[in-house]
């Protein structure tokens, strides 16, 4: 038998199926995040989203990204379809989104359970602040019902009616 005529076949078929392996490898790796959405999206299509919680779309095109900031530190954001949220480290866990972000998406009863239900645990400074921007809200959804009675004031008291 002659051995020195099979070497060559040997290694050339290693080569071509190391290469074919390093391909396949390649293309997996750069497809990952396809690869996985549609896996992801497979295995919850029988399934509803729960009450309250986003839609299954949303929930499926939901991203954590990465990014380096210009002090060269790493910042963390979840992607939404509309927002890019930062996700901050807080004393008691992680918050997503602002302050002003969860505030506003809160509702009026969750909004109540956070302030009034624990008034006594907030700091003075807070209570001003809340105090304030409520106030402010609430003249800005009144302005038009203070400004007709203001008119009707100054209609009922004005120069028309001989007061000075």
């Amino acid at each position: 038998m002659n051995y020195e005529t099979k070497k060559p076949n040997f290694i050339s078929s290693f080569i071509k199926f190391s290469l074919f392996t390093l391909l396949i490898t390649t293309l997996t790796y750069i497809n990952y995040g396809k690869i996985k959405n549609v896996i992801t999206r497979y295995r919850y299509s029988n399934v509803k989203s729960e009450f309250g919680y986003v839609s299954k779309d949303t929930a499926l095109d939901l991203r954590i990204i990465h990014e380096k900031n210009s002090n060269g530190n790493l910042e963390t954001y979840l992607l939404t379809e509309e927002d890019k949220l930062p996700i901050l480290s807080k004393e008691n866990g992680l918050i997503v989104g602002s302050v002003d972000y969860n505030w506003n998406n809160f509702t009026n009863q969750e909004r109540l359970d956070l302030t009034v239900n624990n008034w006594d645990n907030l700091d003075e400074t807070y209570k001003n602040q809340l105090i304030r921007k409520e106030v402010g809200i609430r003249i800005k959804n009144k302005y038009h019902e203070l400004k007709d009675f203001l008119m009707e004031l100054f209609n009922m008291f004005g120069e028309g009616n001989g007061i000075n």
